[in-house]
């Protein structure tokens, strides 16, 4: 399971989630992509340092991070496992520090189990 905060949605990672047609996800690909494309600029300092080799230069971090999280999408299904199971934090940040959170918490799981399980014995 992956909690995705604010610095994994930017445009690196919108590129990845074009690739995503027909492979079993754990979370909410329109909602990801939208969550992308609202951003209106990248986080700075730590979140956008250069990552060499691979990933030099202004952003690296950033670029890193969206091709770490499409590894973890799709290299588990690769081995048999289930797909990473994916909450984003624009899904919970309404309620997350409230009284019911932990009612919230059960019924967004179940959601994303039940449609996952789905998918995932139909792939």
């Amino acid at each position: 399971m992956e909690i995705d905060e604010a610095q994994h949605f930017n445009q690196f990672r919108a590129c990845t989630l074009d690739v995503y047609e027909g492979i079993p996800v754990a979370f909410d690909v329109p909602a990801y992509g939208a969550g992308c494309s609202a951003k209106s600029r990248l986080e700075g300092g730590g979140f956008a340092k250069p990552k060499p080799p691979l990933f030099p230069g202004d952003g690296g971090r950033h670029r890193q991070r969206a091709f770490r999280d499409l590894l973890a999408d799709v290299v588990p299904l690769e081995h048999g496992y289930a797909p990473t199971l994916r909450i984003a934090h624009f899904e919970v940040e309404g309620w997350i520090y409230g009284s019911g959170a932990a009612g919230e918490m059960e019924r967004l799981l179940s959601e994303r189990f039940a449609a996952t399980s789905a998918e995932w014995r139909e792939g």
